[in-house]
């Protein structure tokens, strides 16, 4: 008993000390609040608690969403995302563009408020009662290891389930977006997922001269 007295008495201050400092850190929940916009006006009038903007083209990511959906039973409480719509407006999601979204999960709650890595997780399951599931992120240090954990995911999340590089999916989008012809010009993840049909990379013009041009 002595001993352990003793042992606490050292190993106590340390921790207390360690506590207070994560404590001190700044946490990324809530890091930017969106400029009065058409969606920042529209904020009060919505009636989900927290809106997760997901990858739908990232089976695991859609896995989980579904089991989301399912505990939100139709309540409303969670609005769900998907950024890789071609659909998908930034203007409506707090100026969160689709490159920035690919690179970490964002989230924002009902005020606009944006949140990025665990604290999204966080949220997203408390919105559907789940809560308990992400308790600990109360905790600082654990939440810092957590979001630690996650940036490293999340860095590789694309080679990791074979979809090729964030590089070749911005490019994919842009194309896609201005509205040139992709048919033959879809991200084959089969091989190295840089190359068209025709050889060229990632070129979805449909003036053939010009992509003859771009190929040489």
């Amino acid at each position: 008993m002595h001993r352990a007295a003793a042992a606490l008495r050292v190993v106590a201050p340390r921790v207390a000390t360690r506590v207070a400092r994560d404590a001190r850190a700044p946490s990324r929940a809530a890091h930017r609040v969106a400029p009065a916009s058409s969606s920042a006006a529209n904020a009060s009038t919505r009636s989900w608690e927290f809106r997760l903007l997901y990858d739908g083209a990232c089976p695991l990511c859609v896995r989980e969403v579904e089991m989301l959906r399912a505990k939100d039973g139709g309540k409303g409480n969670l609005d769900l995302v998907d950024i890789a719509s071609d659909d998908y407006d930034a203007k409506e999601n707090a100026g969160i563009e689709y490159a920035e979204a690919m690179k970490t999960i964002h989230g924002l709650d009902a005020a606009n408020n944006v949140y990025t890595g665990v604290e999204v997780f966080e949220k997203a399951y408390k919105a559907v009662g789940l809560g308990y599931v992400y308790a600990f992120t109360k905790v600082p240090f654990l939440l810092n290891a957590a979001n630690k954990v996650y940036d490293v995911w999340a860095k590789y999340r694309l080679n990791v389930t074979s979809r090729g590089s964030l590089a070749e999916h911005l490019a994919a989008r842009k194309a896609r977006m201005d509205g040139k012809n992709c048919d033959a010009c879809e991200i084959d993840f089969e091989t190295d997922g840089s190359q068209c049909d025709d050889g060229t990379l990632y070129l979805c013009e449909t003036d053939e001269e010009e992509a003859k041009t771009a190929s040489k």
